[in-house]
């Protein structure tokens, strides 16, 4: 904005000055009159036919009078450069408005947010809950629109009996979207759930989070 408040100021500084040098008459150089001297006696002498019609045909001093294409051409010159620099200004100004909006525009108000997803189990005699709490931050200068499609938990168990396919797939649990439907800039939400297992039947449990929003798609994962 600093930059576009100067190229404002330099635009009307031409434009003013330009108008000044267009508007200014260009007065004619004055013949130098010398006082008649009054000491001398005035003789009165008549006029030759003559000579009075070459002084009225002699021009006064040695002003040469511009001529009216002349002037006009220095006019429409003066215009034309005026009219280059306004255009030359203008686009500079569109250009470094272009870079700053895509550039530095897409960077700052780009969706980012934080996510920390942790818990574990509960101590006796809740030692069948897991508590898991996930935290969402908006690091961002935009407000984040969170959507319910695509967002939620997927827990799964780990299961040491088997070869393959170790982790097993328990369920899926919304979070977040039920009870917060945006994140503004600098704010935190956070959300839990309980899930219930059984004690000693695995060996680790592991959360899949899916956090959609109507641009970016954040995917988060932990074991616990």
């Amino acid at each position: 904005m600093k930059k576009f408040g100067l190229y404002l100021l330099v635009l009307s500084s031409l434009l003013v000055s330009a108008s000044a040098t267009e508007q200014q008459p260009i007065a004619p150089p004055q013949e130098a009159t010398q006082a008649p001297d009054r000491s001398q006696p005035i003789i009165a002498t008549k006029p030759s036919p003559v000579a009075s019609g070459n002084a009225a045909s002699a021009p006064v001093g040695n002003t040469t009078p511009l001529s009216p294409n002349a002037a006009n051409s220095d006019t429409l010159k003066n215009t034309l450069n005026i009219v280059e620099t306004i255009f030359k200004i203008l686009a500079y100004i569109l250009g470094s408005l272009w870079v700053y909006y895509n550039y530095f525009q897409g960077r700052m108000h780009k969706p980012r947010l934080e996510i920390k997803l942790t818990g574990g189990k509960l101590g006796e005699p809740f030692d069948k809950l897991v508590k898991l709490v996930v935290q969402a931050k908006n690091v961002g200068l935009s407000k984040i629109e969170l959507k319910d499609e695509g967002t939620g938990i997927r827990i799964f168990m780990f299961d040491a009996t088997k070869e393959v396919d170790n982790w097993v797939h328990v369920g899926t649990y919304p979070i977040l979207t039920p009870y917060h439907h945006w994140v503004e800039p600098g704010e935190t939400i956070e959300d839990s759930i309980l899930i219930t297992v059984e004690p000693g039947g695995y060996a680790a449990i592991k959360a899949n989070l899916n956090l959609n929003s109507s641009k970016v798609t954040w995917k988060v994962a932990a074991i616990l």
